[in-house]
């Protein structure tokens, strides 16, 4: 796919999905009621972006025509012996599977054992919906702002946004590239025409750093050799102002602010 995942609507998502309902990559499971879990394997070595996507990708069925994906939350174990837990996107509930003996026991006590994998010739995939939130707030000195936000469902890095701008007129940036440190959270993002840089949010005396010269390499920041980089005034994303004030820059529809 070419652009976010969710960001396809139903009959794109199910046309794209056909591929890889195949025998080998899918398992089916159903309890007595008749509600029905597809469960894509994990593919061992990733090829493909659409790999690493589907890898281990959990759909939940009511009525055996549309199925509607969950997010996994977290995935423990083997083939034989495993847990796995998801949030419906949906209602927001979040449920636990344990699998053993071939049966998927959920956390409600609902039992699903294993099925044929068949579907109608009307079946529908619905993937989970392109609901944004905030990754990043900050301000200039000047007064205008850079926010950066991401998918909460399907979250990737390379699904980021940058803005930058005043809080009426806020103008998105083609990102080049990014990088995140394994050292608890230092970001790199480039932009046509300059870098982001954010310290780990435990590091309280470093500041996030604003450089006009996107030729900046990642080592001059964290070496601390930009000598032309702008501080930034950072904001906790989860505060209610922050939200708040994210929602007066109209980047979304309003029902797609988390």
């Amino acid at each position: 796919m070419s652009k976010s995942y969710n960001g396809f609507d139903a009959k794109e998502f199910t046309l794209w999905l056909q591929d890889f309902l195949v025998e080998g990559k899918t398992q089916m499971f159903a309890n007595a009621s008749g509600e029905t879990l597809l469960i894509f394997e994990s593919f061992a070595n990733w090829r493909t972006d659409d790999e690493k996507y589907l890898n281990n990708a959990l759909f939940v069925s009511h009525d055996g025509v549309t199925f509607r994906q969950m997010q996994s939350l977290g995935y423990g174990g083997n083939s034989i012996k495993h847990d796995r837990s998801y949030e419906d996107p949906v209602s927001q509930s979040k449920c636990e599977l344990s699998f053993k003996d071939g049966v998927y026991t959920r956390d409600d006590g609902e039992r699903f054992t294993d099925v044929d994998v068949e579907f109608p010739g009307n079946v529908v995939f619905v993937p989970v919906p392109e609901v944004r939130v905030p990754e990043y707030l900050f301000r200039f000195e000047d007064g205008r702002y850079v926010y950066v936000d991401a998918v909460k469902y399907g979250y990737a890095y390379e699904h980021f946004r940058l803005f930058i701008g005043t809080a009426d007129d806020m103008q998105q940036k083609d990102i080049t590239y990014v990088a995140r440190y394994r050292d608890g959270g230092t970001t790199i993002i480039h932009v046509d025409d300059g870098v982001l840089f954010t310290p780990p949010p435990f590091n309280k005396d470093a500041k996030p750093l604003w450089s006009n010269d996107s030729s900046v390499s990642a080592n001059d920041f964290l070496q601390c050799k930009v000598h032309s980089a702008e501080p930034l005034e950072r904001f906790d994303r989860t505060e209610k102002g922050t939200i708040a004030l994210i929602q007066t820059f109209v980047l979304h529809e309003s029902n797609k602010i988390a």
